[in-house]
């Protein structure tokens, strides 16, 4: 059972997945983390004990019932040491190492809480983090999100976040607006002439609109896009879906209306994540499973935040694609700025004339092949367009952390696994034009 919240209290939590794996962890934290870790764990060579021990010592040894001697012993674990002033909380934290699978990793933990220890949820360390000044809200939101990353990219910007680089930003910013406005604690400006005004006016106007621009990006990242695929039955979605997805994920046949239930699956372009929709086509139906099926496309669609409105580009549009597109247009739930029009198929030849399309969707259309692959990076390009320029300059600040070559020279990072410089000093960007938010976070 999970107690009451009391920030005095020694706590414990299970931070890696509670399924079947190579390897699990338990984190203690609080003022008697080391002595409940030591009342579980025994040494197999060596008498020093967890009390003596420096930030960053690790043991190998065996995790036992409190009291129960070589008798109770429950798993091998590797247990490491982070004192208050290297640990992500701000107190003594212990992280026991022991072998994954749901059951080994709970008798770890239960052996921890009879030693002492609370049980608690992984939010509760990040409380205890920013409680103890070792982070900040957006630090320890981009700890909360960094677990539910899709893609590398995903996972290098929420690192950055983490690491504080926005919250840098934002203090910068911050500082700029009380210099101008002449309130600081070194005192009131003397130099408010217009022209020195406005010149650091604009400039910090520049800095929030850039930010600003920015969060879509991020957006993008932490909460994938929802796209469906739309258009009448044979135009080649469930075919684009799965050359997509690089898988045979959905059914495809000759015979129309092979798909009737909608399925989802997770894919990324150029490190951005999306949820990627495969739904019925659009179509007059009798039956009530066609129906059915048709119904649930459309909400699929209006639901979307894009849809490939995908078209037989062997022939034309016919009257009944037409009155999906207008119906599409009429519905007020559906913004048609969401739909990128796609013509595929353009390896058996291309009769239909795209230009209507064009004009209609008030946008060019992607000429594709689902089954040879052509023209599908202008297809991406149409999906992640928008977020290029930050791609690109991601990758100027986006580098794996690395293990420290000496004790003391970093920490890791316990929520996540992964190990940095601490604390963390961004290096001098190589080009000193800044573009975009990201690149003038990495400056700052």
């Amino acid at each position: 059972m999970k107690g009451r919240s009391n920030k005095n209290d020694t706590i414990a939590a299970i931070t890696t997945p509670l399924a079947e794996g190579g390897i699990g962890v338990i984190q203690v934290t609080g003022p008697g983390a080391l002595d409940a870790a030591g009342r579980v764990f025994r040494r197999k060579r060596g008498e020093k004990n967890l009390l003596g021990a420096s930030s960053g010592d690790l043991f190998y040894g065996v995790v036992s019932l409190p009291g129960g001697g070589s008798s109770g012993v429950i798993d091998e674990a590797i247990v490491c040491v982070w004192r208050a002033e290297d640990s992500l909380t701000g107190e003594d934290l212990v992280e026991i190492s022991c072998h994954g699978g749901p059951r080994a990793v709970r008798n770890t933990l239960n052996a921890v809480t009879g030693a002492g220890a609370r049980e608690a949820t992984w939010a509760e360390f990040l409380v205890r983090g920013r409680e103890n000044n070792r982070m900040d809200s957006l630090q320890a939101e981009a700890l909360r999100a960094v677990i539910h990353a899709k893609t590398r990219l995903s996972v290098w910007v929420l690192v950055a976040q983490q690491s504080g680089l926005l919250s840098g930003r934002l203090s910068k910013l911050e500082t700029d607006c009380r210099l101008l406005s002449g309130r600081t604690g070194d005192g009131v400006l003397t130099d408010r002439t217009r022209k020195n005004v406005s010149k650091k006016l604009a400039l910090l106007v520049s800095g929030l609109e850039e930010l600003l621009d920015s969060s879509s990006f991020g957006l993008a990242l932490t909460s994938p896009q929802r796209v469906s695929i739309a258009g009448a039955p044979n135009v080649g979605k469930s075919t684009l879906f799965n050359t997509l997805l690089k898988t045979q994920r959905s059914i495809v046949h000759h015979l129309p209306g092979t798909t009737r239930d909608y399925i989802n699956e997770y894919l990324s372009i150029r490190g951005v994540p999306f949820e990627l929709v495969d739904a019925a086509g659009l179509r007059e139906a009798d039956q009530y499973v066609e129906k059915k099926g048709v119904e649930w496309a459309l909400e699929q669609h209006r639901c979307a935040d894009r849809v490939l409105l995908v078209f037989d580009g062997t022939r034309g549009i016919t009257g009944q694609e037409w009155d999906w597109v207008e119906a599409l247009r009429q519905d007020g739930d559906v913004d048609m700025k969401k739909i990128i029009p796609v013509i595929n198929k353009i390896d058996l030849g291309v009769r239909l004339d795209g230009t209507v399309l064009d004009t209609v969707l008030e946008r060019p259309a992607c000429l594709i092949s689902a089954i040879d692959g052509r023209g599908l990076e202008l297809l991406e390009n149409a999906l992640v367009g928008e977020y290029m320029t930050f791609i690109e300059d991601m990758k100027d600040i986006a580098t794996p952390c690395r293990w420290p070559l000496r004790r003391g020279s970093g920490r890791c990072c316990q929520m996540h696994g992964t190990w940095q410089r601490w604390p963390w000093t961004p290096s001098t960007p190589q080009r000193p034009l800044i573009k975009n938010p990201w690149r003038r976070l990495a400056a700052d």
